[in-house]
């Protein structure tokens, strides 16, 4: 062979006590933060991307954070469609210890951390998107691979499930996401904040799951249920329907509580219109205010020429 036969990139205990050095390291200088797997619930076959996505277990794991001068990136950023936090960071964790605390426990083991997946970093409650992860840094010390880099920014929230059984994670959810309030009927049982609740289509089987962000009572004019993560079981983002004929009482997971929806948010079915943005910085109703009053929806092509009759 070419290569001299006395000297060998790295042996099996020489590789282990390398790897052994790398994670002692990343304990004692590192953090300790929950890496959140994402699951695809509905993937868009044209574009191959998600539209529907799920975050349901939570690791905890440290990673070191290798820019010490605080967070890369855009920063904080003024825009005409307000404030977005561009944040950015770069983090480490140890292959071995990927495999021993994360890997091993996944519906479909993988071989490295995955892009799209979350890291909640609680040092400064906030949630990273990896965005690029790096498997070959540094290249190949005694033959192997000891480390990932995980490139992350600031996490965009867009109601998605958070349901990992971490508060301080799940919490995104109940505070951000976008509320469907429910005018409730008949039925007994109070709901407790956080819980899933569920109805059922007889005909079909399709199930549809929520999770509760508020529940008040009110004997008059009907109790008022918020829910928010709409998603059936058929995999699409199907919202909650009147309970009549097939369709069932919402039922809580918990709680046991269980009620007739008499209004919803789907027009078709009779009710009413009723979604709350909980995000203080979302314009996205005045911007629909003011395109209401200045564009005319009427026209086939509002924004070119006018059709000639």
């Amino acid at each position: 062979m070419p290569r001299n036969v006395y000297f060998s990139q790295g042996t099996t205990p020489e590789k282990r006590l390398h790897e052994d050095i790398v994670i002692e390291a990343l304990k004692i200088y590192g953090h300790e933060v929950y890496y959140i797997p994402r699951k695809i619930v509905n993937e868009n076959a044209i574009f191959n991307e998600a539209t529907l996505s799920q975050f349901g277990e939570a690791f905890a794991i440290e990673m070191y954070v290798e820019n010490t001068d605080g967070f890369e990136g855009d920063g904080d950023l003024l825009s005409k469609f307000g404030v977005e936090v561009r944040d950015s960071m770069t983090l480490v964790i140890a292959n071995r210890r990927w495999e021993q605390l994360i890997s091993r426990f996944l519906d479909e083991p993988k071989g490295r951390p995955q892009e799209g997946d979350l890291v909640y970093f609680p040092l400064v409650n906030c949630l990273f998107e990896i965005k690029y992860v790096e498997d070959e840094s540094p290249f190949y010390q005694l033959a192997n691979v000891a480390t990932f880099k995980l490139t992350c920014e600031t996490f965009e929230y867009g109601n998605e499930a958070l349901d990992t059984g971490i508060a301080e994670i799940d919490d995104f959810e109940t505070s951000y996401a976008t509320q469907t309030q429910l005018t409730l009927g008949a039925g007994s049982g109070t709901y407790v904040r956080g819980e899933d609740v569920t109805q059922t289509n007889s005909t079909s089987g399709i199930t549809v799951t929520g999770e509760v962000s508020g529940f008040e009572i009110d004997e008059v004019n009907g109790h008022t249920l918020n829910v928010t993560s709409q998603i059936a079981s058929d995999g699409n983002n199907t919202g909650f329907t009147i309970t009549a004929g097939n369709v069932g009482n919402i039922i809580g997971a918990s709680s046991a509580a269980s009620y007739a929806i008499t209004e919803n948010s789907d027009t078709t079915n009779g009710g009413t219109i009723t979604n709350l943005q909980q995000d203080p910085y979302d314009d996205s109703e005045d911007f629909e205010t003011i395109g209401n009053n200045f564009i005319d929806f009427t026209e086939d092509n509002p924004f070119g020429e006018p059709r000639l009759q």
